[in-house]
């Protein structure tokens, strides 16, 4: 499909009120976004709809995630694809403004890294789109950098809360349901009747668990088996868990390794209090590994304090959304995938 760029930022233009000028965190009419005060013009995103749509790897990556990259018409671009790269370009002015701020410019050792990387992936792009994705590259090294070398101290309750909520429902639709819940494993049915009886004259499960499970592993814990999405068990095992009430204790249920009670606490969405100790456990641990996290967390804060203004024709800004920060505008197709890592590296956590 032949591409009418030109055409595109005139009919845009078109739309646009002509006495809107940039001023503060309000958006100007050659303006795409606002951030922090300073523009992100309609030229500028475009440009990089451009060359990203021109790039064969790059259009055959994202509609194999299922983001169209051109729109109905002749000369547009998909809502979805659109505010993929806006969202990119928003994190790119958050880096930018944020190293001015700090007096901090890239050093030619990033500027080096960063070309070495954009090199290695860049494929077939405009020069003009390479430079300032070099540009970018070596703003983002420069603020790792930066951020490196300030105290992390540990994880704290405020982290572990914001990464549960702005990760719980990505976690739950690439997963599906979960179920939260603890099991009394014994050998025969009539152990399984007689732990019920036990319970039902008011005895506490978890005390019940650690004493006459046979499964060593969760007996210690009360029989806790976390919250775990459909797969993960057995299936008489698994049907048994997502067919309970949550509260009341199920069983018996024989499976290969012996005859179950279950008691699971919750289904669905996984509470913040069941996976609040397992996401410090993975905080720590992404901590330890010096996988960026001075940088992440940076990012996810910089993203809720921004002042950020979108023209409604590209989208509307949602930080609760992070990383896809920018979404279609209302009525409009939503993107299946959260922004991409088009060139250098990824800001998304496994």
């Amino acid at each position: 499909m032949r591409r009418l760029p030109l055409l595109l930022v005139a009919l845009v233009a078109m739309l646009l009120p002509a006495s809107c000028a940039t001023g503060g965190s309000g958006v100007g009419a050659a303006d795409a976004a606002v951030v922090n005060g300073v523009a992100i013009s309609q030229q500028d995103l475009l440009d990089d709809l451009d060359a990203l749509a021109s790039n064969a790897t790059v259009r055959s990556n994202l509609e194999a995630q299922g983001v169209a990259v051109y729109g109905p018409t002749e000369g547009s671009y998909s809502s979805a694809f659109s505010t993929q790269v806006l969202s990119s370009l928003v994190i790119d002015a958050l880096i930018a403004d944020e190293l001015a701020q700090r007096g901090v410019e890239p050093t030619s050792e990033d500027r080096a890294q960063a070309e070495q990387q954009i090199g290695t992936s860049a494929g077939s792009f405009p020069q003009a789109f390479i430079d300032r994705q070099v540009t970018s590259l070596a703003n983002r090294l420069a603020l790792e950098r930066e951020l490196a070398a300030e105290p992390l101290g540990e994880v704290t309750d405020d982290e572990v809360r914001a990464y549960y909520d702005q990760n719980i429902d990505a976690i739950v639709e690439r997963n599906g349901e979960f179920a939260c819940l603890s099991h009394i494993l014994v050998d025969t049915r009539e152990q399984a009747e007689a732990a019920l009886a036990r319970i039902g004259a008011g005895e506490d499960f978890a005390a019940l668990a650690r004493e006459v499970s046979k499964d060593t592993g969760s007996a210690s814990a009360g029989g806790d088996l976390g919250c775990q999405p459909r797969g993960q068990f057995v299936a008489a095992f698994e049907d048994a868990a997502f067919a309970a009430t949550p509260g009341e204790v199920t069983g018996p249920v024989e499976t290969e390794f012996g005859v179950h009670l279950l008691l699971v606490r919750a289904k669905g969405v996984p509470p913040f209090e069941e996976i609040a100790t397992a996401i410090r456990q993975y905080l720590e641990q992404q901590r330890a590994s010096g996988a960026n996290p001075a940088f992440d967390a940076w990012l996810s804060d910089a993203v809720r304090r921004a002042e950020v203004t979108i023209d409604p024709k590209w989208g509307r800004w949602d930080p609760e959304q992070y990383p896809q920060v920018v979404v279609p505008p209302e009525g409009a197709a939503s993107p299946t995938t959260s922004v991409p890592a088009l060139l250098g590296p990824s800001d998304t956590a496994p």
